[in-house]
């Protein structure tokens, strides 16, 4: 929750021997205010937000999604950026709401609570963004759902930022939601092997796969991550049943709270990204004729349908 101040940007030119430090008056440079560091060099006319304005705005806005609500239910629940600080995104969900999809076979209802991410930047090469998505609350496995829907941007401007709304987003949630609810209900239906549940989520993630040439340093950094995410599988799958519901759970948990290694370089957005997209897919692609789990892997495989969000 770092504050930015701006400075001026200057120049330094070789003049008659001497060097000179020429201001440039279209540009400033973006300073996190607790150690100096530069995070970006923007236009003029940039309209900082600074992460506290990012969070307030986003209390607000939650109010236009579900108009019985006030801005100080809606709570952080998550918060994380890239290691230059050049981008931060900010997760809300209020405190109460949620959302009972179904009930399992021992009584207890599967809730879901639906959240809002703010992504703030300071880099002047990405908008202010507000992305809705679904938070199981058990274990607070977030996602980004159905970016078409559920995203709204707004450039660093004074007029766009003064300007923002989420009426477009408003009018579709009731559509994303139950879109959600069908597709977890497909996944529920669908049966997986340990092994094709964790081939699923090693495919979908982009994780890496361990090979005869590879060294000795990386193949021990991808057993780690296989470790983890067999841990991680084993659990939901005792918990929710052998089925691709609990492979997502498994891809969203590691999504959210990915291992340090250095062979994962994708951010948490990122790769609930690629969890959303393969989730939406997925329902998809098991309701057509002819669908099984093999084909569905040989898919992934070839690496279509393509699981990358842009």
């Amino acid at each position: 929750m770092f504050d930015v101040i701006t400075a001026p940007v200057d120049v330094p030119v070789r003049s008659g021997g001497e060097v000179k430090h020429v201001r440039v008056p279209s540009k400033k440079a973006l300073v996190a205010a607790d150690t100096g560091e530069v995070v970006g060099i923007v236009g003029k006319d940039y309209r900082i937000v600074t992460n506290h304005e990012a969070l307030e705005l986003c209390r607000k806005l939650c109010t236009q999604v579900f108009p019985g609500s006030t801005p100080g239910e809606w709570e952080l629940s998550d918060a994380a950026g890239t290691k230059n600080r050049s981008r931060v995104a900010l997760d809300l969900k209020h405190r109460t709401h949620v959302m009972n999809l179904w009930d399992n076979p021992d009584g207890t209802s599967e809730v879901h609570t639906p959240f809002l991410r703010v992504t703030n930047s300071y880099n002047g090469r990405r908008a202010l963004r507000f992305d809705f998505g679904f938070m199981r609350r058990h274990c607070s496995n977030g996602l980004i759902f159905e970016e078409k829907v559920a995203t709204v941007t707004a450039a660093h401007t004074k007029d766009a930022i003064a300007n923002l709304d989420l009426t477009r987003a408003v009018r579709d949630f009731e559509d994303l939601a139950a879109d959600f609810t069908a597709c977890l209900g497909t996944l529920r239906g669908i049966a997986l092997t340990d092994a094709e549940s964790l081939e699923i989520v090693r495919a979908v993630l982009a994780l890496p796969v361990a090979r005869e040439e590879l060294s000795r340093r990386t193949k021990e950094a991808i057993e780690r991550i296989d470790s983890d995410l067999a841990t991680l599988d084993a659990r939901h799958r005792q918990e929710i049943g052998g089925n691709a519901y609990a492979a997502f759970n498994t891809m969203t948990d590691f999504a959210t709270r990915p291992p340090v290694s250095f062979l994962i370089r994708r951010d948490r957005a990122a790769l609930q990204g690629r969890a959303g997209s393969w989730l939406k897919s997925f329902h998809e692609a098991a309701g057509r004729p002819g669908f099984t789990v093999p084909g569905h892997l040989e898919s992934l495989r070839k690496g279509s349908p393509k699981q990358e969000r842009r």
